[in-house]
């Protein structure tokens, strides 16, 4: 089973390099624990958050241009709440269920170990033996 988490893990790293490159804007679904907001969320917003399960991002626009991986998560500067706050979100890629597409609206990743715990090497590489 670790081996496919680790697979899985990987193809979503790749699939998120490449949607990246190429700008292409997408969306993700992603359980809401263990993400970062820097500066912190003021009070409101971060409670109303807090009571989500999952959360969806767009990435489009400004978002697009400034999201980038470091190491193991998606990073990127977005505005919250009515007064469009600003703050840098780190995602933990393992934390990704789902990538799709905005248009057309196409789900093209797909990660069923996302409420588990990371994989325990996500860098490995390799082939997949089945056995």
């Amino acid at each position: 089973m670790e081996e496919l988490k680790i697979l899985k893990f990987n193809h979503g790293k790749e699939v998120l390099k490449t949607l990246l490159s190429f700008q292409i804007p997408f969306r993700t679904v992603v359980i809401n624990s263990g993400l970062n907001y820097n500066p912190p969320l003021p009070r409101e917003i971060g409670e109303e958050l807090n009571r989500q399960q999952v959360l969806i991002f767009e990435f489009s626009n400004y978002t697009l241009q400034n999201a980038h991986l470091e190491q193991d998560n998606l990073v990127f500067e977005t505005g919250f709440g009515p007064q469009n706050f600003g703050s840098v979100v780190t995602i933990p890629i393992w934390r990704i269920t789902t990538i799709g597409l905005i248009n057309p609206a196409l789900g093209i990743f797909v990660n069923p170990f996302s409420e588990e715990k990371p994989p325990s090497t996500p860098q490995r590489s390799g082939r997949l033996i089945l056995r």
